[in-house]
């Protein structure tokens, strides 16, 4: 094995099975998460279930924001601020592959700053100056998007894709039971 240095401020918890832990792994650090979903079959193979008892096990509140799209669209970001803003959520909690993470992030800037996220990706581009914390939980290993501070995010009026600094995540949850 080669030698080699990494250096990421993100938590990551790497085990078989950890998406039945997330409450253990979580407990007493959040009151209200908003829990953003993926469009797929996390509602027919139990998972995005299994993941909300466990946010309620660690003493969340959880709102839900479910199917979102490949390639998150501007439109999905701004319902979920509206949803972290109107429900006072301290943390947001993506799973999904990279759509529902990206989503998840800029919803974080946007909801605690509160910017509009299309002055993140499109406008005066302000540094994220802050975010709520964020929880990846990744279910296909290719983005990479759970262990950087960038999102990519689609305008569907001008059908204008293009990325946007935000805040690294707080933690993230890879359990390869769940990656494809």
């Amino acid at each position: 094995m080669l030698t080699f240095d990494f250096c990421n401020p993100v938590q990551v918890h790497f085990e078989n099975g950890s998406h039945k832990k997330i409450g253990a792994l979580l407990k007493g650090r959040y009151q209200r998460a908003l829990l953003v979903c993926a469009k797929g079959t996390f509602h027919d193979n139990g998972v995005f279930a299994q993941v909300r008892a466990q946010l309620e096990e660690s003493g969340a509140h959880v709102f839900e924001m479910e199917d979102i799209d490949s390639n998150p669209k501007l439109q999905s970001v701004c319902a979920g601020v509206n949803i972290a803003a109107k429900s006072g959520v301290d943390c947001v909690v993506a799973l999904g592959g990279g759509s529902a993470m990206d989503c998840a992030k800029l919803i974080a800037v946007s909801a605690k700053t509160g910017v509009d996220p299309f002055d993140y990706v499109w406008g005066s581009r302000p540094e994220a100056a802050d975010s709520l914390d964020t929880v990846m939980i990744p279910t296909i290993a290719a983005t990479g998007t759970e262990l950087n501070n960038t999102a990519v995010i689609v305008n569907e009026k001008t059908r204008e894709k293009y990325w946007c600094v935000c805040k690294y995540p707080r933690s993230c949850i890879i359990d390869p039971t769940l990656s494809a």
